[in-house]
């Protein structure tokens, strides 16, 4: 007999794995990998973040957030600027350019945003609801054993 738990398994993989081909393919078109194109969401998202903070929110290594940031930098698409208070803290900012290729991967006529923008012919109340149910499975999942 099949465990209840399967389907549940099963859905949030087969959505996972959906949005990352849709990601990957959108980096690809870009000229980047996956966790480049990551990379720059993220700064813009949160400008001057630093690599163990980018690492962290990536789940990914700091040697493999490191060497993405290295290749970024080498393409003008990321700066790093070093703290005046403390040399060995460094925070990352996209480049005038870094800006450009996130806000053209996210204008509405690139296939990224097209493919994105279809999540919302569900209804609102059910998005709603799913927020609401995937944070009582995360709470749950993260709850410490007693």
């Amino acid at each position: 007999m099949e465990s209840p738990l399967y389907p549940i398994y099963t859905s949030f993989r087969e959505v996972n794995q959906t949005i990352k081909r849709i990601l990957r393919t959108n980096a690809e078109a870009m000229g980047l990998s996956h966790v480049q194109f990551t990379i720059l969401r993220l700064l813009s998202n949160c400008p001057g973040t630093n690599v163990t903070e980018l690492a962290e929110r990536m789940q990914q290594t700091n040697s493999s957030v490191s060497v993405a940031i290295e290749q970024l930098v080498g393409m003008g698409l990321v700066n790093r600027i070093r703290s005046k208070e403390d040399r060995r803290n460094v925070k990352l900012n996209l480049t005038d350019r870094g800006t450009e290729k996130v806000r053209l991967s996210m204008n509405e006529d690139s296939h990224l945003y097209k493919q994105l923008v279809r999540i919302l012919e569900v209804p609102p109340q059910e998005i709603q609801n799913m927020l609401d149910t995937h944070q009582k499975i995360l709470d749950r999942l993260n709850a410490k054993e007693e």
